[in-house]
């Protein structure tokens, strides 16, 4: 049996490279786009949430939105791989975009909060507790 030597050239390194990057985009098409809640062309702010937090993300922008306040919401189904695409189209829509989050730095604002091309709004909170959707509804009036 005839043993094989890894092949360090930057040739063979560009032609991994490559295929990783070719299975990730192919991992991204299967993957379901973010939902969004709201039929506005425009909105005061939009809200970015996933995982459990999203349930009261959206019964805050629902309160909202019955006040007549112009604000929505994103689900967001993956974070890695994301849809860019779609993330954008909805935060261009979005005067400011709020991220809730159960985690000290913000995880979620720091892998797509620069597809805003400005500053997000984080709320963090590490209680150990589902975060209330009233916090964020609190959040939403003030920055409105």
């Amino acid at each position: 049996m005839q043993r094989q030597t890894p092949d360090y050239s930057p040739e063979n390194h560009m032609k991994m490279t490559e295929k990783r990057h070719r299975k990730i985009q192919s991992a991204l098409a299967d993957l379901p786009a973010p939902e969004v809640f709201s039929g506005r062309d425009s909105m005061d702010v939009g809200v970015i949430a996933w995982g459990s937090t999203f349930g009261s993300a959206l019964e805050a922008v629902l309160k909202a939105q019955k006040e007549g306040l112009k604000v929505g919401a994103m689900k967001m189904t993956a974070i890695f791989p994301y849809h860019v695409d779609v993330i954008r189209a909805f935060m261009d829509k979005c005067g400011e975009i709020l991220i809730p989050e159960l985690n000290y730095e913000g995880q979620l604002a720091n892998l797509i909060g620069h597809l805003h091309r400005k500053d997000v709004v984080r709320l963090n909170r590490v209680t150990g507790m589902p975060m209330p959707a009233s916090v964020i509804y609190e959040k939403i009036k003030t920055l409105i």
